[in-house]
């Protein structure tokens, strides 16, 4: 299948390399069969997601996905796409390398020999594999010994913050022992002014029809363009081409079971948004966003804890924040992990020196970005905890 494609065997287990658009739509259609049975998954690498991906954002690029079998069964499937650098040949990135927060390949089960069979097969036609992103999980499971024929360039990427639910117990306790005080009295005055105009929070699951799903989501949409980050050309609906992945991909995913939305309503304007992923019996939180006009009602935060109290309902394991080390995250956290950012190449001369530009410049930027910290040039309006109120 594909434009071309291998495979790499060895003990029962082997890999197949699917590579180019011809016959990819019935890829993900045997994709999704296994991802709903796969005991460890990732929303940002369901079908809805990577396939709302390869038909907008990802368009001009070319589909690479490798599917690793045991004894002819589906036992691990990592979408990518190529690119070319001069001087120094193929390489991959993995799908949706733009918007998503979290990359560790979809496994029925945690077998080592999968990922290095999977990995040594797209080395036989690929320079190296890039691999951000990872779970700290994930690089426990890969190992730090040395695989024959690949090289591993490994380095902590960002903080991870979570809420360990079952080990809080429950949301009352939360509320008054994680919490800090001050915080939790703002939340409770917040939520009385809240009320009192009539506010309510609505979530949206695979329950509600697709029309309604689109209608939807092209409110969060329209709510999206107007939060500070697309005022500061960032974000999710920066511009036209990721709005468009985003209505697929949200659509599709809720569709599947694997995305939730949510929203925080006064009267009939939507005025905050919440965007996450159910997996692993995590929920994973993607964005969120919130009407500047309604600062004073802080939306985002009582859409978080109208989020946290659900899912310590429906006894799921943690609240993730996935990256990104701010502030409010820190206040509302009981956990900590990490991620990290795999580079894997081939063996050999070439490796050795891409591994020293690769560690040597990973030093120059965390040296500019101290340098940068404290001489206070990164210091300013503190966006990441205004999103929160």
């Amino acid at each position: 299948m594909g434009d071309e494609g291998g495979s790499g065997k060895g003990s029962g287990i082997e890999a197949e390399v699917f590579v180019g658009r011809e016959g990819l739509e019935n890829l993900l259609r045997e994709y999704r069969g296994f991802y709903g049975r796969a005991k460890f998954q990732n929303g940002f690498q369901s079908v809805g997601w990577i396939g709302a991906w390869y038909r907008t954002l990802g368009r001009r690029f070319r589909p690479v996905v490798v599917v690793v079998r045991e004894d002819g069964v589906w036992k691990m499937v990592w979408p990518f796409f190529e690119v070319q650098f001069p001087m120094m040949g193929r390489a991959l990135w993995p799908a949706g390398a733009d918007v998503n927060d979290l990359f560790d390949p979809v496994m029925d089960g945690e077998e080592k020999e999968w990922v290095v069979c999977g990995l040594k097969e797209l080395l036989r036609g690929w320079q190296f594999v890039w691999l951000p992103l990872l779970s700290e999980d994930f690089v426990k499971l890969l190992g730090e010994g040395e695989v024959s024929g690949m090289r591993f360039c490994l380095r902590r990427r960002a903080v991870r913050l979570m809420v360990d639910l079952v080990g809080v117990g429950d949301f009352e306790r939360y509320r008054r022992e994680i919490i800090p005080g001050e915080m939790r009295s703002l939340v409770e005055r917040r939520g009385r002014k809240m009320k009192r105009e009539g506010g309510r929070v609505e979530a949206w699951r695979n329950t509600v029809s697709r029309r309604e799903l689109l209608r939807v989501v092209d409110r969060i949409i329209e709510v999206g363009k107007k939060t500070w980050q697309t005022e500061a050309k960032k974000g999710p609906f920066r511009d036209a081409e990721n709005r468009e992945f985003y209505r697929l991909a949200l659509v599709d995913g809720v569709e599947e079971g694997v995305s939730r939305l949510s929203g925080m309503w006064i009267r009939d304007e939507l005025v905050s948004f919440e965007v996450g992923f159910l997996h692993n019996s995590f929920y994973s939180m993607h964005t969120t966003g919130f009407l500047q006009d309604f600062w004073d009602y802080s939306p985002g935060t009582l859409l978080m804890f109208s989020n946290l109290r659900w899912c310590f309902e429906e006894g799921l394991l943690f609240y993730d924040f996935l990256q990104n080390d701010q502030g409010y995250k820190r206040a509302f956290a009981t956990r900590e992990e990490n991620l990290y950012d795999l580079v894997v190449m081939r063996a050999g001369i070439w490796s050795v020196g891409f591994e020293f530009f690769l560690r040597f410049s990973g030093f120059v930027q965390r040296w500019w970005k101290g340098k940068r910290d404290r001489r206070g040039m990164g210091k300013g309006r503190n966006f990441a905890e205004e999103e929160r109120r």
